[in-house]
């Protein structure tokens, strides 16, 4: 009677080590970026259009950090909530406008865009690269 008592308890640590070792699930995203216009002209606008699909299993707290290369030559607006919580198997699409203006005959600046977890900003749940051009007409 003692042994099988000795191998439910060793069978109970074994289950209590091996469920409190699993490795909480992390968030997965897929994010698309597009530009609504590009090139544009010296002074005109033009949207950018971000999209972010939820393709894990755990809930998305986050937004859009958009960062051009130069903000002489480009400046971002959003005119809405920019933080956002999505569920597993929902995508939700943000809209960014942006003003380029150009000193030569066309400049390129490089817009980076970071979508950030609202619950610890050093983590970055995707990282996306993109160029808008402004030409002078």
């Amino acid at each position: 009677m003692a042994k099988k008592e000795i191998l439910c308890v060793v069978f109970l640590l074994v289950l209590i080590l091996i469920v409190g070792c699993q490795k909480e699930e992390s968030p997965k995203v897929k994010v698309s970026a597009r530009l609504e216009k590009n090139p544009i002209k010296d002074g005109e606008n033009t949207s950018l259009i971000l999209e972010v699909k939820n393709i894990g299993a755990v809930e998305v707290h986050g937004k859009f950090e958009i960062r051009p290369e130069d903000t002489e030559f480009v400046q971002v607006k959003y005119s809405g909530e920019e933080e956002f919580k999505i569920i597993s198997g929902e995508s939700i699409i943000k809209n960014y406008q942006l003003t380029g203006t150009t000193r030569t005959i066309e400049t390129g600046v490089k817009l980076t865009i970071n979508l950030i977890d609202l619950n610890n900003d050093t983590v970055i749940y995707s990282n996306e690269d993109n160029v808008l051009y402004i030409r002078r007409e």
